[in-house]
């Protein structure tokens, strides 16, 4: 791909991209003749490959676009529950602890919260803080982070973006700039996390550290 131009490849990839919708436009195009034939079992027949057909269209898409459109469709036509809203872990007496400068008592709840859902971004966004920012150590902030980022649904949650921006001002802190920027390259590959605009967000915010490490 080096002795091509960019606009050549974005031709190329969505050239792919057309070919790879062309077996979903034929499986509706015999769907459509099933039922104007009213043959239900023809129907039902070309609805599984109608399922096929999507699923070879959206995994395309998300190898040439890196999960931003076609991935997550076929994230969501195929685990429709990792769509679901999940109840937010309530943090509001580990809040109120920090806040009476019960730093201990918060810390020893949080983790205990952390046990019963290791996957709480709530819990992760609060413990990081704490740790960083209260106890002024960075590394064991980071570890919170990496905790979550290990045990997390590969989904979008609002909190996401949030938590990667909080790891990288983390990594800072502790003069750590190359590996704030690999984090960051290695977020923005993982499909289904983030939205496109948070995805470009990811990217500024790369381009940003990079200019300070040269």
């Amino acid at each position: 791909m080096k002795n091509f131009h960019p606009w050549q490849i974005k031709v190329f990839k969505f050239f792919i991209l057309i070919l790879s919708f062309v077996p979903t436009l034929l499986v509706c195009t015999d769907i459509y003749r099933a039922y104007d034939a009213n043959s239900m079992i023809g129907v039902a027949s070309n609805g599984f490959l109608l399922m096929g057909s999507l699923y070879l269209f959206g995994y395309t898409g998300s190898y040439l676009y890196s999960g931003n459109i076609a991935g997550s469709f076929t994230d969501f036509l195929f685990y429709p529950r990792y769509y679901l809203k999940t109840p937010p872990v309530i943090t509001t007496r580990q809040h109120g602890l920090i806040t009476a400068g019960k730093y201990e008592l918060a810390e020893k709840e949080l983790f205990e919260l952390r046990e019963k859902n290791p996957a709480s971004p709530e819990v992760t966004i609060l413990l990081g803080d704490l740790h960083a920012g209260i106890f002024n150590d960075p590394q064991q902030g980071i570890a919170d982070i990496m905790f979550f980022r290990r045990k997390r649904h590969l989904r979008h949650h609002e909190l996401n973006l949030q938590i990667m921006m909080r790891c990288t001002d983390f990594l800072l802190a502790a003069n750590q700039p190359a590996q704030a920027v690999e984090l960051l390259e290695s977020e923005i590959k993982i499909p289904f996390v983030y939205t496109r605009r948070e995805r470009n967000v990811l990217r500024r915010r790369i381009e940003i550290l990079k200019t300070q490490l040269t």
